[in-house]
């Protein structure tokens, strides 16, 4: 996992130069964990739609 923050934090820093590395990893953390959340909601989802 911390090899793709590292490359989406590094594109990230290549298009807005003005960021801080730690400005960086942390969007890419907040954006994976809010991907990663939003995923799972939807599994829950569909397993309770699967058990009715």
């Amino acid at each position: 996992m911390t090899d793709l923050i590292e490359e989406w934090a590094g594109r990230l820093l290549a298009l807005a130069p003005e960021l801080s590395q730690e400005q960086a990893h942390s969007y890419v953390r907040e954006l994976v964990a809010a991907a990663q959340n939003a995923q799972n909601a939807e599994a829950e989802e569909a397993a309770f739609s699967r058990e009715e």
